[in-house]
């Protein structure tokens, strides 16, 4: 499967967290251990802010991993490869985008309520996570866990996935597998 442009989706915040929410539990999973491995790996090989040894400070550390994992699910994975090539402009769109920067880890404005009386938009990542929360039917506390054994049980859909697999889940195409019989998220 071919990673294409429009893999961010939709533009608007509204019609990404539609998008979110419509998506069902394997879906979601599959698309939060991508982001997981995502961030991990621009961590660990990545260039500028998001770089493992760029902050010293561990506060501007989780700032710049909210603002990362923010960025990759608006621009798709092309930012993750750009970042991964040490593209210095991808870089530093972490810290230069002062809006983004400021409205993800100003904690105390995010939080509050606008002049128009509008509530806090929340991140896309914690979205995400509610979104699987819901369609799982679990603790959105607990959400890690069931994730997490998703992908290590052998019996999981998301155990055997190959790429072109896991683009299928995260659309939320019916997968059917060697075992010949269709399987949808839960």
């Amino acid at each position: 499967m071919a990673l294409s442009a429009n893999w961010a989706g939709p533009e608007k915040y509204e019609d990404k967290i539609e998008l979110l929410f419509s998506l069902p539990a394997i879906s979601s999973a599959t698309l939060f251990l991508a982001l997981y491995f995502s961030l991990n790996a621009a961590i660990e090989l990545g260039h500028g802010p998001i770089h493992k040894n760029f902050f010293r400070n561990p506060e501007e550390t989780a700032d710049a991993r909210l603002v990362f994992e923010e960025r990759l699910l608006n621009a798709g994975p092309e930012y993750l490869l750009k970042t991964l090539q040490h593209d210095h402009e991808t870089a530093q769109s972490l810290t230069q985008n002062r809006d983004l920067w400021q409205h993800y880890t100003l904690l105390e404005s995010a939080q509050m309520y606008d002049e128009e009386g509008n509530p806090p938009q929340k991140t896309l990542i914690s979205q995400l996570r509610q979104s699987f929360a819901k369609s799982y039917g679990c603790n959105l506390h607990k959400s890690m866990t069931h994730i997490l054994n998703m992908a290590c049980s052998t019996d999981s859909m998301l155990y055997r996935l190959d790429e072109e697999g896991m683009g299928d889940v995260i659309s939320g195409r019916v997968i059917e597998r060697a075992a010949g019989k269709p399987e949808e998220g839960r």
